[in-house]
This record gives structure tokens, C-alpha cells and sequence, in this order.
């Protein structure tokens, strides 16, 4: 692999450090769907364990809530 020519650099357009870019929405938004899916796979979790297997929660249910908490 060959490394890039000197001149590429003088190509790129100029930076915008008045009014740049901002991915704000994009990134909420994602954030929200990904936190939703996984708010619903925990709870279906502890439903199927308590609701459906008739079983405590254990240590590792304990430790899946306290990590989900700390994502919050």
C-alpha cells in the first residue's frame, strides 16, 4: 500500500468553524431506539424468569438491572 502524495490535503474543502455540522438529532435518536430495545429485552427477561419460570432472580439479573440503571 502506497502512501498519499503531499498534495492531497490542498484538495480538502475548508474547515467550518463558525457554523459546523452538528449530528445531534442523528445521535439522540439512535441512542433513544437502541436504550428502547434494550429496556424491553431486560424486562422480558425478568418476566420470563419470574412470570413464566416461576424462579428467583439471581446475581447475574441483579448485576443486568445495575448495569441497565448505570446506561441510563
Amino acid at each position: 500500500m502506497s502512501a498519499s502524495p503531499v498534495t492531497v490535503p490542498a484538495y480538502w474543502p475548508k474547515p467550518n468553524y463558525v457554523n459546523p455540522e452538528s449530528r445531534k438529532g442523528g445521535a439522540i435518536a439512535y441512542n433513544t431506539v437502541l436504550m428502547v430495545v434494550v429496556v424491553t429485552i431486560v424486562s422480558l427477561r425478568y418476566y420470563s424468569r419470574v412470570g413464566v419460570l416461576k424462579q428467583r432472580l439471581g446475581l447475574d439479573d441483579f448485576f443486568i438491572g445495575l448495569s441497565l440503571v448505570s446506561l441510563c
